[in-house]
């Protein structure tokens, strides 16, 4: 999940910065690949130098967001009845707007997501893996971004994949370990399996 969520995530910061899709989320999966593995290799190479801006900014839409939403969709897993509080609120939403499932949330509704808002920053504050608070270290750059991305757009992406797919975490009573990155990512992305409400 954590793969198909950076690939979303490159897609869409490219189309906002550069009005360019790399088209990385298409086809097979593989469509826009090189491109995604060369940003990929430049933003390690340049980890421990300067960071130019531009790789910062596709960086902070890519790489926090997805890394963010992966963790957020374990703490989920572990969690069902905040998934069942989650769903209530969003048909709450729904349908006192006269809205139906697949039409896009107003930013005042989104805004009105406060059972949402309060799972998703209990993810960017930390998670909990085997009794030990593991603090984030994708918070601090998360954060840092907050001005520009907000968390409105990352609460958008989990409230649609909620409402309409069940995400079955495999060996979610194992702590994924993290990965020496810019954002704390997953080692091996977030195995699941995904079916339709």
């Amino acid at each position: 999940m954590q793969d198909i969520l950076e690939r979303f995530a490159f897609d869409n910061i490219c189309k906002v910065a550069f009005n360019v899709d790399p088209a990385c989320l298409g086809g097979d999966g593989t469509s826009g690949g090189e491109f995604m593995r060369a940003f990929e290799d430049a933003a390690t190479l340049s980890s421990g130098r300067f960071i130019d801006i531009v790789i910062s900014f596709i960086l902070a839409g890519r790489d926090t967001t997805s890394s963010a939403l992966s963790w957020f969709f374990w703490l989920l897993s572990l969690n069902p009845d905040v998934e069942r509080n989650i769903l209530k609120e969003l048909e709450t939403i729904r349908s006192s707007n006269g809205k139906n499932l697949g039409d896009t949330y107003s930013f005042e509704e989104l805004r009105d997501m406060h059972y949402l808002q309060a799972a998703i920053s209990e993810t960017l504050i930390r998670t909990e893996c085997t009794g030990k608070r593991v603090h984030s270290s994708f918070l601090y750059s998360m954060m840092g971004q907050e001005c520009v991305w907000g968390k409105t757009w990352m609460k958008s992406i989990a409230a649609s994949v909620i409402e309409r797919f069940e995400i079955d975490v495999q060996n979610k009573e194992n702590c994924p370990e993290h990965l020496l990155s810019l954002t704390l990512r997953m080692k091996g992305g977030l195995q699941v399996k995904v079916t339709g409400r």
